[in-house]
């Protein structure tokens, strides 16, 4: 995946809303309620487990704010690029994947040091182990007694994603393929035609496993027969974000051509597009109550929308 560096931003509110009037979140409607900005691309955005917080990695630190009205609660900074961002299961801890090779522990610093290349991706599992996805193609546990990696691709590891029961461990890479662990065994899965695997999310029942690929089409996996069972078509250009609602029934996805889409999982229908953002749109996030879905796009933006 080619990425142009990103500049140091800050994020400062830049206009917002309230949260009043949100309806079933069947996505007949979308509304913006939220607008802040940040001086540099936001690659990833994470939504805590309250529903009340929003994290934006950006080019030279996190920045969480208040998903109701876009006032900042708190700025970590870090340095570098901020590729991954994710909150723990429980509680207000944050974990940061960085371009400097480093995983943050925010608040606090640095766990398992320095990696010899980027880490642009990070999960945290229902036991507080973190899952980093890096450059040269490994894939690290950190946890409470825990450091191991493998050697899982031959690319970089774009996305890590812990299932929600938290004993499976999937890791998908510019090499096009998807590799999905457990204590038992490992499967490896992937189009012979091939397409670098840029976003994962898995489904909230953990059957189904959604890949955002660089060819702009989101495949679903049916993970224990390693088979697709939708291809979502739509996205000009490569895609990224990528989430699925609470209720498993909805896709939220994002990519080059500056939109997010809302997508029937099961029917594989496209249900709303909409243009988030002047340049591409890096992230989306679903809120715990399905409601809201958040974006970050390529100018610095982070939206919140009301799904009506």
């Amino acid at each position: 995946m080619k990425i142009a560096a990103a500049a140091c931003a800050t994020l400062a509110l830049a206009g917002c809303g309230g949260s009043a009037g949100l309806g079933t979140g069947d996505a007949k409607r979308l509304v913006e309620l939220v607008h802040a900005r940040a001086g540099g691309q936001v690659l990833t955005l994470a939504w805590s487990p309250s529903g009340e917080r929003i994290a934006a990695g950006a080019p030279q630190g996190v920045i969480v704010f208040d998903a109701r009205n876009g006032r900042v609660v708190r700025r970590f900074r870090t340095g570098s690029q901020v590729w991954g961002v994710a909150w723990r299961r429980e509680g207000e801890a944050l974990a940061a994947a960085t371009d400097d090779g480093k995983v943050r522990r925010l608040p606090g610093g640095v766990v398992g040091g320095a990696h010899s290349g980027p880490a642009f991706s990070v999960s945290w599992s229902a036991e507080d182990d973190l899952a980093v996805g890096y450059a040269d193609g490994s894939v690290r546990v950190l946890g409470a007694g825990t450091d191991r990696s493998s050697k899982s691709h031959t690319a970089e590891v774009i996305a890590v994603a812990w299932s929600h029961e938290g004993e499976r461990l999937a890791s998908g890479s510019i090499d096009s393929t998807i590799v999905v662990r457990d204590a038992r065994s490992t499967s490896r899965f992937g189009e012979p035609e091939g397409a670098d695997v840029n976003g994962l999310a898995w489904s909230p029942d953990d059957d189904r496993l959604a890949a955002a690929n660089q060819d702009g089409v989101v495949r679903i996996w049916d993970v224990a027969g390693r088979n697709i069972v939708r291809r979502l078509r739509g996205h000009e250009g490569w895609t990224r974000g990528l989430a699925w609602s609470p209720s498993g029934r909805l896709i939220v996805s994002s990519g080059a051509d500056g939109t997010f889409r809302i997508w029937d999982a099961d029917k594989g229908r496209e249900v709303r597009t909409l243009r988030a953002g002047r340049q591409e749109v890096w992230a989306v996030a679903w809120s715990p109550d399905g409601k809201r879905v958040a974006s970050g796009d390529g100018d610095g933006s982070v939206r919140v929308w009301g799904l009506r």
